[in-house]
C-alpha cells in the first residue's frame, strides 16, 4: 500500500494516565498511535530502550511487542487503535492485546503493508496537539455525529501524513550528519560508548539516531565504534613499540582483557599474535 492510499479506520481512541511500574511486555492486534500528552517515560522494543517525553508520538504496528514504562510520574497519553485500510472496519470493538505468554492466541487483524509504517517508530516535537483533539472529540460523538468516522480517518491520515514529513525533514540531513556523528566517534575514541550521551550532543533523539546509523552504515553505531577502536589499536600494534595494556589504555578500552576479547572477535587473533607478523 502506497500513502497516497491509506485510508484509515480509527477503532478506538483512549485517553489517561500511565500508571504501570516495571516492565509491562504487549502485542496488539491493530496498529497503535500513542500520542504523548505530558510527562516523561521509557519505551522497550526489540530493537532497545528509548526515553521519551510530552509531544512525541510511539507509532506501533500490530503484531509489535513493546512495553511502556513513566519515568518519575506517570506520564499523559491519548492512545489510537486503528487500521490503516477500511477492510476491517466491521470490526469495532477495539482489538485484543496479548503478553508474552498469551501471544500466540493473539488475532492480529491487519498486517500493516506501508512501507514508511512497517516499523516501530518515535517521532519528537510533532505538534500534532490540535489534531488528536479533533480526533478524540469526533470518536466520543461517534454515534450521534453524521460521518464521525469519515473524519477521524481523514484526521488520522493528516496526522500520518505530518509524522512522515517531520521524520524525513530529519532524513534530509542524514549524509551530513552522518560524517559529523563518524568524526565525533573519532574525537571521543578514549570514552565509553554512551548512545544517550552521543544524542544528546546531536539534538535527537536515541532511537532515531541509532537506526540511521544502521540504516547508512549497516552496523549499529556501538559495533561500529568497537570496530573503530580496534583498528586504531591494529595500527598501533603494527607501527608503534607501545605495550598492549597501553594501547589499550589510549583506546578506551576497561581493561585489557576486554581489548584483547573485542581485538580477536574482529581480526580472528589476540593482539599479541597480530603484532607478532609485523616483528617477524
Amino acid at each position: 500500500m502506497k500513502i497516497n492510499e491509506i485510508n484509515p479506520f480509527v477503532r478506538d481512541v483512549k485517553s489517561g494516565m500511565y500508571t504501570k511500574r516495571g516492565t509491562n511486555w504487549q502485542v496488539c492486534g491493530d496498529c497503535r498511535l500513542i500520542f504523548i500528552k505530558n510527562g516523561k517515560g521509557k519505551v522497550e522494543t526489540n530493537d532497545g530502550s528509548y526515553n521519551f517525553e510530552g509531544g512525541s508520538v510511539l507509532l506501533v504496528p500490530s503484531d509489535t511487542p513493546f512495553s511502556l514504562s513513566f519515568i518519575a510520574e506517570p506520564f499523559g497519553y491519548t492512545r489510537i487503535s486503528f487500521d490503516y485500510s477500511q477492510d476491517h472496519s466491521m470490526k469495532t470493538e477495539p482489538a485484543g492485546v496479548a503478553d508474552e505468554k498469551t501471544y500466540l492466541s493473539l488475532k492480529i487483524i491487519e498486517q500493516c503493508s506501508v512501507a514508511e509504517f512497517k516499523q516501530f517508530m518515535i517521532i519528537e516535537n510533532t505538534a500534532v496537539d490540535n489534531f488528536m483533539e479533533i480526533l478524540s472529540d469526533e470518536f466520543d460523538r461517534k454515534d450521534v455525529s453524521p460521518y464521525a468516522y469519515e473524519m477521524m480517518s481523514a484526521v488520522l491520515k493528516q496526522i500520518l501524513i505530518r509524522l512522515l514529513r517531520v521524520k524525513n525533514a530529519k532524513c534530509g540531513k542524514t549524509a551530513t550528519l552522518l560524517d559529523e556523528i563518524i568524526e565525533y566517534l573519532n574525537n571521543h575514541i578514549k570514552d565509553n560508548f554512551d548512545n544517550s550521551k552521543i544524542a544528546e550532543y546531536f539534538g535527537y533523539h536515541p532511537y532515531y539516531l541509532s537506526k540511521l546509523f544502521k540504516d547508512s552504515t549497516g552496523l549499529s553505531m556501538h559495533a561500529y565504534f568497537l570496530d573503530l577502536k580496534c583498528k586504531k589499536a591494529a595500527k598501533m600494534l603494527s607501527d608503534t613499540n607501545l605495550k598492549i595494556s597501553e594501547i589499550s589504555s589510549l583506546t578506551g578500552f576497561e581493561s585489557q582483557s576486554h581489548f584483547s576479547g573485542a581485538f580477536s572477535k574482529i581480526y580472528g587473533e589476540s593482539p599479541r599474535n597480530y603484532r607478532r607478523k609485523f616483528r617477524e
